[in-house]
């Protein structure tokens, strides 16, 4: 069985990347970010789905490396820890 999984951003006023991340929970998610420094900031919120884990970790860590999000840790400053 395959865990479908959303690949979601945080962007600025300007469309820029402020956090990205996975859940298979968007709803959870977003509440567990609402003090974050990049909800505060944040102007939209987008999500793409992804049929499997595998393939939205794999989106995540694309994502992360090539956009540079603000205030992404992990994959950002070669961390690649998903803590």
């Amino acid at each position: 069985m395959t865990q479908r999984t959303a690949l979601y951003r945080y962007l600025d006023a300007a469309g820029r990347p402020l956090y990205i991340g996975i859940t298979g929970d968007v709803k959870q998610r977003g509440e567990s970010h609402r003090h974050s420094r990049w909800d505060r900031e944040a102007k939209s919120f987008t999500v793409e789905w992804y049929d499997s884990l595998d393939l939205a970790l794999a989106a995540e860590l694309h994502a992360i490396k090539t956009e540079m999000p603000k205030y992404n840790r992990a994959h950002n400053f070669g961390d690649i820890s998903l803590a």
